[in-house]
C-alpha cells in the first residue's frame, strides 16, 4: 500500500511539474497597443553567449551593467491611406553597407500573429565624393509606400515551446545614381534585398528581470519563452533594370549578393504586448525591458514642464532647455541605437538651462534624457540636429 502511494505520488508530482511549466500565449494573450513607447536598458558584451535553451528553464537578467538606453516609439496607423490594415509603425534604420536610409516600418496584427506589412522610405541624398571623387555624384534613395512582398510574422499564434516556422520575403528600395566618370545620371535602379527568417520557440520557463513600478527597483519573475531568430539577407543591386556593374559597385565598396545573418533571442510572457527582453547577438547586447514604468507615462507627466528650443538646432550650437519647475539635474543626449554621446550636471535653480552641443554630434534624430537629481527620468524628448 505504501509502495503504491509513493508510486501515485511520484507520478501526480512528474505530471504537476510538467504542466506548470508549459507556457503558452494566445491572442488574447497579447494585450498590444496601438500606440506607446517602451525604455529598454542595454548592456554590451565582449563575448556574448546564447540564453540557454530547453523546457523549465530558469532565466536571471537582474545583474547587468547596463551602459546604454534604447527607445522605441510606437505610432498608430489607424487610418493610414496606404497601409490601410496597420496597427502601428516604427521609425528604422537600415543599411547598404555604409550608405544609411531611414524608414517607418508599419506592423499589423491577427488571429495569426503579429506580423511587418511594409516600409514607408524617407527620401536621403547620399554624397559619393568620397567614394568616387565627383563633386556632384549622389545616391539618392527615393521616399515612397514599399509593400513587403510576402509575410513576415514575427510571432505565430499560439505561441509555445517548441513551435518553428519559416519566411521568406523581399523588400525593394528605389533610388537614383549620378557618377559623372561613369556617365551615369540621375539613372534609376532598385535594391531587392530577400529575406529568409526562421524562428523557433527554444526555451519556456521563468524569468526574473528589474522593474521599476514607483522608479525605484524591483524584482520581477513572470512564466515566459524565448524565440530564436535567425533571419539571413542577401542584397541584389540592379541598375536600369539590369544587375549594377561590378565596377562601379566596387567604387562605391559594393557587392552583389552579399548575405548577412542575424540572430536573435526574444523573450515573451503572457500579459505584455511585446517582448520582455532580448539578446542581440550580432550587435552582441542584452536588454530588458521596464515593463510597469513605460516611456509613456514619463513623457506625459512631464511634456508642460520641459521644452526645448530650438528644434532642430544646428551643428554645434546652443539648445534651450525650459526648466521652470526646477526638475532638471542632469541631461543626456544618445543616439538612436541608445549610444549616450553627451552628459552633463546642471544647476536644477535655473530656471531655463543652456548647453552647447558638441561638434562630434552630426546631422541626425537624437534622443535628450533630463533627469532628476536622484537619477529618475523626467522627461524624454527628440531632438533634430541639422
Amino acid at each position: 500500500m505504501i509502495k503504491l502511494s509513493l508510486i501515485f505520488i511520484f507520478f501526480t508530482l512528474v505530471f504537476n511539474t510538467s504542466s506548470s511549466s508549459q507556457v503558452v500565449i494566445n491572442r488574447s494573450d497579447y494585450p498590444i497597443e496601438a500606440s506607446y513607447d517602451t525604455w529598454s536598458d542595454l548592456e554590451f558584451k565582449t563575448d556574448i553567449i546564447p540564453p540557454s535553451s530547453g523546457s523549465n528553464q530558469n532565466w536571471d537578467l537582474t545583474n547587468l551593467d547596463a551602459t546604454h538606453a534604447m527607445i522605441e516609439d510606437y505610432i498608430n496607423a489607424s487610418g493610414d491611406n496606404f497601409y490601410k490594415d496597420a496597427f502601428h509603425f516604427i521609425f528604422k534604420e537600415y543599411s547598404l553597407n555604409r550608405f544609411l536610409y531611414e524608414s517607418n516600418d508599419f506592423y499589423s496584427i491577427d488571429d495569426q500573429g503579429y506580423y511587418k506589412i511594409g516600409r514607408r522610405i524617407t527620401e536621403n541624398v547620399i554624397p559619393l565624393e568620397f567614394h568616387t571623387g565627383g563633386a556632384d555624384d549622389i545616391l539618392k534613395i527615393l521616399k515612397g509606400d514599399y509593400p513587403i512582398e510576402g509575410r513576415s510574422d514575427i510571432i505565430k499564434f499560439p505561441l509555445e515551446y517548441e513551435k518553428t516556422w519559416t519566411e521568406n520575403y523581399k523588400m525593394v528600395v528605389d533610388y537614383e545614381l549620378s557618377i559623372a566618370a561613369y556617365e551615369v545620371i540621375e539613372s534609376p535602379g532598385e535594391i531587392i534585398t530577400y529575406v529568409n527568417e526562421t524562428r523557433t520557440v527554444v526555451g519556456s520557463g521563468k524569468l526574473t528581470i528589474l522593474d521599476k513600478p514607483n522608479k525605484e527597483d524591483i524584482l520581477l519573475t513572470i512564466d515566459a519563452l524565448l524565440i530564436k531568430s535567425e533571419i539571413i539577407k542577401s542584397d541584389s543591386i540592379f541598375l536600369g533594370n539590369q544587375p549594377a556593374p561590378t565596377q562601379l559597385l566596387s567604387a562605391l565598396g559594393l557587392t552583389q549578393g552579399v548575405t548577412n545573418t542575424e540572430v536573435y533571442y526574444d523573450y515573451y510572457a503572457s500579459g505584455y504586448g511585446q517582448s520582455v527582453a532580448s539578446y542581440n547577438m550580432k550587435e552582441g547586447y542584452v536588454s530588458f525591458k521596464y515593463l510597469s514604468h513605460g516611456l509613456t507615462s514619463v513623457v506625459s507627466d512631464s511634456k508642460d514642464k520641459f521644452n526645448i528650443f530650438p528644434n532642430p538646432v544646428k551643428i554645434g550650437s546652443n539648445v534651450s532647455l525650459d526648466n521652470s519647475e526646477n526638475l532638471v539635474s542632469r541631461i543626456t543626449i544618445s543616439d538612436q541605437s541608445g549610444k549616450r554621446l553627451f552628459s552633463k550636471d546642471v544647476l536644477n535653480s535655473f530656471k531655463t538651462i543652456n548647453i552647447k552641443l558638441p561638434s562630434t554630434i552630426s546631422t541626425g534624430v537624437y534622443i535628450l534624457l533630463a533627469s532628476d537629481t536622484k537619477g529618475n527620468v523626467v522627461s524624454v524628448n527628440k531632438i533634430v540636429v541639422q
